[in-house]
Protein backbone atom coordinates (compact mmCIF):
# COMPACT_ATOMS: atom_id res chain seq x y z
CA UNK A 1 0.00 0.00 0.00
CA UNK A 2 1.21 3.63 -1.22
CA UNK A 3 2.14 5.44 2.49
CA UNK A 4 1.37 9.32 2.69
CA UNK A 5 5.35 9.82 2.83
CA UNK A 6 4.95 8.29 -0.72
CA UNK A 7 1.83 10.48 -2.08
CA UNK A 8 3.92 13.24 -1.71
CA UNK A 9 5.49 12.88 -4.82
CA UNK A 10 1.95 13.19 -6.51
CA UNK A 11 1.17 16.56 -5.27
CA UNK A 12 1.89 18.10 -8.09
CA UNK A 13 -1.04 19.12 -10.70
CA UNK A 14 -2.46 17.42 -12.61
CA UNK A 15 -1.11 14.54 -11.26
CA UNK A 16 -2.48 14.86 -7.80
CA UNK A 17 -6.14 13.88 -9.24
CA UNK A 18 -5.21 10.22 -10.22
CA UNK A 19 -4.50 9.92 -6.22
CA UNK A 20 -7.20 11.50 -4.22
CA UNK A 21 -10.28 9.39 -2.17
CA UNK A 22 -13.71 10.28 -3.65
CA UNK A 23 -14.23 11.82 -0.04
CA UNK A 24 -11.16 13.58 -0.27
CA UNK A 25 -11.26 17.38 2.21
CA UNK A 26 -8.89 19.93 1.59
CA UNK A 27 -8.53 23.52 3.23
CA UNK A 28 -7.09 26.02 2.56
CA UNK A 29 -6.80 29.53 4.09
CA UNK A 30 -10.67 31.01 4.90
CA UNK A 31 -9.00 34.92 3.79
CA UNK A 32 -8.95 33.53 0.15
CA UNK A 33 -11.43 34.24 -2.57
CA UNK A 34 -15.05 32.91 -2.52
CA UNK A 35 -14.56 29.25 -4.35
CA UNK A 36 -10.94 28.95 -3.39
CA UNK A 37 -10.88 29.53 0.64
CA UNK A 38 -11.75 27.63 3.23
CA UNK A 39 -12.59 23.40 3.01
CA UNK A 40 -13.52 21.64 0.09
CA UNK A 41 -15.18 18.18 0.73
CA UNK A 42 -15.89 15.72 -1.95
CA UNK A 43 -13.48 14.76 -5.06
CA UNK A 44 -16.03 17.25 -7.28
CA UNK A 45 -15.45 20.58 -4.73
CA UNK A 46 -11.88 20.16 -4.88
CA UNK A 47 -11.32 19.36 -8.27
CA UNK A 48 -13.73 22.45 -9.62
CA UNK A 49 -11.14 24.81 -6.72
CA UNK A 50 -8.41 22.96 -8.38
CA UNK A 51 -9.65 23.96 -11.57
CA UNK A 52 -10.15 26.92 -10.66
CA UNK A 53 -6.81 27.74 -9.01
CA UNK A 54 -5.13 26.15 -11.98
CA UNK A 55 -6.91 27.95 -14.79
CA UNK A 56 -7.29 31.37 -13.31
CA UNK A 57 -4.24 32.42 -11.17
CA UNK A 58 -1.25 30.21 -12.51
CA UNK A 59 0.50 28.99 -15.43
CA UNK A 60 0.97 25.31 -14.80
CA UNK A 61 3.61 24.63 -16.78
CA UNK A 62 5.97 27.42 -15.36
CA UNK A 63 4.97 25.98 -11.59
CA UNK A 64 8.36 25.15 -9.54
CA UNK A 65 8.59 24.01 -6.21
CA UNK A 66 11.60 23.90 -4.57
CA UNK A 67 11.07 21.28 -1.67
CA UNK A 68 12.61 22.95 1.69
CA UNK A 69 11.36 19.50 3.84
CA UNK A 70 9.74 16.55 3.12
CA UNK A 71 8.80 14.48 5.82
CA UNK A 72 5.53 11.57 6.58
CA UNK A 73 4.44 8.17 8.01
CA UNK A 74 2.15 5.34 6.82
CA UNK A 75 -1.01 7.45 7.40
CA UNK A 76 0.53 12.09 7.72
CA UNK A 77 2.95 13.19 5.76
CA UNK A 78 4.06 16.67 5.12
CA UNK A 79 6.21 19.01 2.12
CA UNK A 80 7.35 22.61 2.88
CA UNK A 81 8.10 24.24 -0.52
CA UNK A 82 8.59 28.00 -1.75
CA UNK A 83 6.66 27.68 -5.45
CA UNK A 84 7.66 29.74 -8.45
CA UNK A 85 5.30 30.47 -11.43
CA UNK A 86 4.06 32.64 -13.58
CA UNK A 87 0.46 34.28 -13.06
CA UNK A 88 -1.99 34.29 -15.75
CA UNK A 89 -0.79 37.71 -16.18
CA UNK A 90 2.77 37.46 -16.73
CA UNK A 91 4.26 38.47 -13.43
CA UNK A 92 6.51 36.70 -11.43
CA UNK A 93 4.68 34.51 -8.32
CA UNK A 94 6.98 32.82 -5.22
CA UNK A 95 5.48 31.90 -2.01
CA UNK A 96 6.19 29.78 0.88
CA UNK A 97 3.80 26.67 1.19
CA UNK A 98 3.43 23.83 4.07
CA UNK A 99 1.25 20.90 3.05
CA UNK A 100 -0.02 18.16 5.26
CA UNK A 101 -1.44 15.02 3.86
CA UNK A 102 -2.99 12.67 5.66
CA UNK A 103 -3.50 9.31 3.55
CA UNK A 104 -6.23 6.46 3.57
CA UNK A 105 -6.18 3.46 1.43
CA UNK A 106 -3.52 4.88 -0.18
CA UNK A 107 -4.89 7.49 -1.42
CA UNK A 108 -4.94 11.47 -0.56
CA UNK A 109 -7.74 11.87 1.71
CA UNK A 110 -7.15 15.07 3.48
CA UNK A 111 -5.25 17.85 3.12
CA UNK A 112 -4.33 21.23 4.63
CA UNK A 113 -2.61 23.82 3.11
CA UNK A 114 -1.42 27.01 4.24
CA UNK A 115 0.56 29.54 2.72
CA UNK A 116 1.32 33.57 3.17
CA UNK A 117 -1.83 35.00 1.95
CA UNK A 118 -0.65 38.32 2.21
CA UNK A 119 2.04 37.75 -0.23
CA UNK A 120 -0.32 35.99 -2.81
CA UNK A 121 -3.15 39.31 -2.70
CA UNK A 122 0.23 41.57 -3.22
CA UNK A 123 1.44 39.60 -6.01
CA UNK A 124 -1.62 39.16 -7.87
CA UNK A 125 -4.18 41.37 -9.94
CA UNK A 126 -6.73 40.36 -7.92
CA UNK A 127 -9.12 42.68 -10.31
CA UNK A 128 -9.20 40.16 -12.59
CA UNK A 129 -9.87 37.11 -10.33
CA UNK A 130 -13.25 36.07 -9.93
Amino acid sequence: MTTAGELLQYMSYPTLLDHLTDDVEWHLPDSLWEGVGGAHIGRPAVEKMLDKVMTEFYDPKTMTPEVKAAFGTETHATMIFTMNAITRWGQPYINNYAITIEAKNGKIAKVHEVFDTKNLFDTLDNSKLG
